[in-house]
């Protein structure tokens, strides 16, 4: 005999498991998302400190000494001449009180000798001094770090040909600076030479603690992790332009990672609860519970047996009333809904029989017909019993795809298309429109049958006129381009024996404008739809065309096209308009680039953007005049108004050269006031 399980270890199990899991799957779900977000503002301020670490080095230690020493050797030259070292002493002295960060200046004759100084004893005025970095004429050197006196100091020196200006940069200055770059007390900040020691750092001890800084294996956060006076911390550094040096941030892995040791403390404390309470809960639960879910237990498996005559009876428990009312209304439900069947089953094959349409009932598995309607034996030829000892793919003309996929897809909106033969051999074009069932648990598909023979018949000669007709609009769009292209050719001999140059530009102005039109008629004719061209593919290659008939080099052109469409009536303004707006970019620009860009704004109802800068002289200021008399620009405010739209003259970019910007809808306006 099967052992049941106990109620009790599964009540007590479920509770658990209720109040454990959710916990768990809480902090599996979110342990992900914690680190992520911590990463990232690890990663965030580390960065962040670095980049001021990084600048603060760059403007103190590097691009200070490159204002501050040619600004002093400007002024030893222009007021120490014949004034002698006091001179040059007052002007070390004006620049050392403002400057902290330098703990002493010299100023070196061409021999090598000190001239004066300021700070720290270094030298005796007039002895010589040995330059640890030697300067390059016009620009700084910068020495390694060096101890003098108990202080590490950095040489930077600016030379001419008659002096030299030392300034020695106080690390340790520095250094106390970097204390403001730190987020926490534990980061540190610092500079770091080109063996690994530091050179700066917000914690003076390891200035003077000779130990290079080793860096360790990458971390989850993308930093490095590192290992400091027996501290670990995440590590991050950049390179300082114009130096070996790198500034680098170390931020404390413990005060990283207390967020996720709190969480985790926090989640145990909250599992611990939970499972105590549940404890409780459960114990409660199973000593009301155990006796009536027994009892409803036994009523309902009576119900499921079919005895629907069994009914719950009343129960202490108001929670308990509720089911049984519940599974009352079930077996008086599942009652009405079995006469409900046998009802609509009658419905079925009332409506199946006497339907007027050919029906087949088809076995899903293996398409095997298992019945057919009255309509189907007339359409077919065929006696039901032929029917239902055939299968729907010998109804098929030479055979069909396979019952699976045919019913599959006749069961879309728009049924299946195929070709049935009939008894007597001859071949109809159907629609079959299938719908699942299931009889005795079995797949089926009920499948109507429209015959579409004729429609078919109709719409193969629909599509034969339509493709002759297209053939001959193509063949019309043709011989348009053709003609124009004559009249391109005609324009062009004149324009070659005129002996006026104006006559000659003339004609070669409408030519191009001849061309621009041709060049309309040829993309529709290349395109499969004759009702628009590519705007883009269009622009290019009119842009093309002009800058080759001004000589001008094609790799001066620039392009930035959206996507558009236009229909043929637009399109011939546009290219025109296009036409005489490159035409002047290329005339008055010479050898300048010359960018035509299109952008699209909006949907419908949005509107185009062409716009065409040449770096040019430019025009006057406000472009040309309303009544300016030039034929190109009436042509493009004319063609402008053809499209709706409107056209505009500025500076370009930088105030060099023109833009020209001709703006105007995508769908024209309806002629009555609203969009077409």
């Amino acid at each position: 005999m099967k052992r049941r399980a106990k109620a009790r270890p599964l009540l007590f199990a479920a509770f658990f498991l209720s109040s454990v899991l959710p916990l768990f799957l809480f902090g599996a779900a979110f342990w992900p998302t914690l680190h992520r977000f911590l990463d990232e503002d690890l990663r965030s301020a580390a960065a962040s400190n670095l980049a001021a670490a990084a600048v603060q080095v760059q403007a103190q230690v590097f691009d200070r000494p490159r204002s501050v020493l040619p600004s002093i050797l400007m002024l030893a030259e222009r007021f120490g001449q014949g004034r002698g070292g006091a001179a040059l002493d007052e002007i070390l002295e004006a620049f050392a009180v403002a400057r902290p960060e330098y703990a002493a200046f010299l100023v070196v004759d061409r021999a090598g000798r000190i001239e004066a100084s300021r700070g720290r004893a270094l030298a005796a005025a007039g002895s010589a001094y040995a330059l640890r970095a030697r300067p390059v004429p016009g620009d700084v050197a910068f020495s390694k770090p060096f101890l003098e006196e108990g202080r590490l100091l950095a040489e930077a020196s600016f030379a001419n040909p008659r002096r030299t200006v030392v300034g020695f940069l106080d690390l340790d200055v520095i250094s106390s600076r970097f204390v403001l770059a730190t987020s926490s007390p534990n980061d540190r900040a610092g500079i770091l030479d080109e063996q690994g020691y530091f050179v700066a750092c917000s914690d003076p001890s390891r200035i003077m603690d000779r130990t290079p800084l080793g860096f360790g294996r990458p971390s989850r956060a993308g930093l490095t992790l590192v290992l400091d006076q027996g501290l670990a911390y995440f590590s991050s550094s950049m390179p300082i332009r114009g130096s070996g040096w790198q500034a680098v941030y170390l931020s404390s892995r413990a005060e990283a990672e207390a967020p996720l040791r709190a969480f985790l403390g926090r989640l145990a404390l909250v599992a611990a609860a939970s499972v105590a309470g549940s404890f409780a809960i459960a114990v409660v639960l199973q000593r009301s519970l155990a006796e009536p879910l027994a009892h409803l237990a036994s009523r309902i498996g009576m119900i499921a047996a079919g005895r629907y005559e069994e009914r719950l009876g009343d129960t202490a428990l108001e929670e308990f009333q509720g089911i049984a009312v519940a599974f009352n209304a079930m077996a008086d439900s599942i009652q009405r809904r079995d006469r409900e069947i046998q009802r609509s089953e009658e419905r079925y094959r009332l409506l199946f029989l006497a339907n007027r349409v050919p029906a087949l009932l088809v076995l899903g598995g293996s398409g095997q017909l298992r019945d057919a309607n009255d309509a189907a034996e007339a359409y077919y030829g065929y006696s039901r019993e032929e029917l239902r000892g055939m299968r729907l793919s010998e109804l098929e003309a030479g055979g069909g795809p396979g019952p699976g996929r045919t019913l599959s897809a006749a069961g879309g909106a728009d049924g299946l298309a195929a070709r049935h033969r009939l008894r007597s051999g001859a071949l109809r074009d159907v629609e079959l429109h299938a719908g699942p069932i299931s009889i005795d648990e079995e797949p089926h598909f009920l499948v109507v049958v429209f015959d579409v023979t004729r429609r078919r018949i109709a719409e193969e000669r629909m599509a034969s006129a339509l493709e002759e007709k297209t053939l001959l609009l193509k063949e019309v769009y043709h011989r348009v381009k053709n003609n124009l292209q004559i009249i391109s050719s005609l324009l062009n001999m004149q324009a070659s024996v005129a002996g006026d140059g104006e006559v000659s530009v003339a004609l070669r102005d409408g030519q191009d404008r001849v061309y621009a039109m041709a060049l309309v008629h040829e993309l529709v004719y290349q395109m499969g739809d004759l009702s628009s061209i590519d705007v883009a593919e269009y622009a290019s290659r009119l842009a093309t065309h002009v800058a080759d008939a001004y000589s001008a080099e094609r790799e001066l052109l620039g392009f930035e096209l959206d996507e558009l469409r236009l229909e043929l009536e637009r399109a011939i303004p546009f290219g025109l308009a296009l036409n005489e707006i490159l035409s002047n970019a290329f005339k008055y620009a010479s050898r300048s680039a010359v960018t035509l860009s299109l952008r699209v704004e909006g949907a419908e109802g949005g509107r185009a953007l062409l716009r065409v800068e040449d770096g040019g002289p430019g025009m006057p200021e406000g472009g040309p005049s309303a009544r300016s008399s030039s034929l190109g620009i009436s042509l493009i405010r004319g063609l402008a108004e053809q499209l709706h739209g409107e056209v505009s003259w500025s500076p370009g970019r930088e105030g060099r050269g023109t833009a020209v910007v001709l703006s105007f809808p995508l769908t024209p306006p309806d002629p009555d006031g609203g969009r077409s």
